[in-house]
């Protein structure tokens, strides 16, 4: 005799727990990694916007790793900026930007902001992400700042120094990763149907 059993689930239920499962609930993706080997030059895309002295440049001493790094040289009250290159964005998904930064002697402590905005000017970073204030370690150090953006387009990030008078603040091998979460089906309640077959 073939017995004939209807059961009823939430469709989007068990679709999002698959997806869960299966790793596709929240997808991250590397953007792109810098390490500033671009010969001297500003890797291609970014920029710097120095204010006060001779603030961002490109450096051959203490890169972390390869032969490059950007560093920021003293300046009284700076207020300088270097750029990352253009990355579009979409609203409601996370960027993650992982760095690595030292400063050249404890007794020279350096601080900056990580912000994000719209162009590559101070007056467009409107977004203040991570702050840093204290940084003393002679030897790299990994940083993180996290972003849920706010809008969707084209956006910049910076790292906007604000030491006074110091001496040298160093960054090297910038990573850029987003996470897209996915959006669960709103399907209603459906029906599957399971056959046992048994002898009578």
């Amino acid at each position: 005799m073939r017995e004939t059993k209807r059961i009823f689930y939430p469709i989007q239920s068990l679709v999002l727990m698959l997806m869960v499962l299966s790793g596709f609930a929240n997808a991250q993706t590397t953007l792109w990694t810098e390490g500033m080997e671009n010969s001297g030059s500003l890797p291609t895309g970014w920029a710097t916007e120095n204010n006060v002295g001779t603030g961002w440049q490109m450096s051959s001493s203490d890169a972390k790793s390869g032969s490059y790094c950007a560093r920021h040289r003293w300046a009284s009250s700076s207020s300088n900026y270097i750029f990352t290159k253009a990355v579009t964005v979409t609203s409601g998904n996370e960027y993650e930007l992982q760095y690595y930064t030292r400063a050249y002697s404890a007794s020279f402590p350096e601080s900056f902001y990580v912000k994000v905005g719209t162009a590559q000017t101070g007056a467009s970073q409107s977004t203040t992400i991570s702050t840093e204030s204290n940084i003393t370690s002679t030897s790299y150090v990994s940083k993180t700042a996290t972003w849920i953006a706010t809008f969707s387009g084209t956006a910049y990030f910076s790292f906007h120094c604000t030491s006074d008078d110091e001496f040298y603040l160093y960054l090297d091998d910038v990573t850029l990763t987003e996470t897209s979460t996915c959006t669960p089906p709103t399907t209603q309640a459906s029906s599957l149907v399971f056959s046992n077959v048994g002898l009578s």
